[in-house]
């Protein structure tokens, strides 16, 4: 048998072999790109939604809107098909907020506190009140 009948003879078996690794390759890199466009895919909609709490949550305290982002993210991931372990959505969730509060300056945490313009060290009376609007 010559080198030629071999290869012939091989031939099938070879074609077997690279299209099965080829498969294998095609499929691995399948589901990392798949893996890839799912995290982006949460990371925007934690985005929107962090965005969302911000606006509707104005008078909310950090903790609370923590809480409402997270039940909004996981709700909105679910309606997509996508699963996110609890750790996951807290991590991305600070991120965000870290990444948007720490760099940007365009949203911050607040608690909704009244502004004290001046400390007043005398105690107000009525007549103090009677000459001041008497004078304007």
């Amino acid at each position: 048998m010559d080198t030629t009948e071999l290869i012939n003879a091989l031939m099938p078996y070879i074609l077997s072999a690279l299209a099965t690794i080829l498969a294998s390759i095609g499929a691995y890199l399948g589901l990392k790109v798949k893996d890839l466009l799912d995290t982006k895919q949460k990371k925007d909609i934690i985005e929107q939604t962090i965005k969302y709490v911000e606006q509707v949550g104005k008078l909310l305290g950090s903790e609370e809107k923590k809480k409402l982002a997270m039940e909004k993210a996981e709700e909105w991931l679910k309606t997509k098909g996508l699963e996110i372990s609890t750790i996951e959505l807290d991590i991305l969730v600070e991120a965000f907020v870290n990444d948007f509060y720490g760099k940007s300056g365009l949203f911050q945490v607040t608690e909704y506190k009244p502004e004290v313009k001046e400390v007043i060290e005398e105690p107000i009376v009525e007549e103090d009140v009677i000459e001041s609007i008497g004078s304007e």
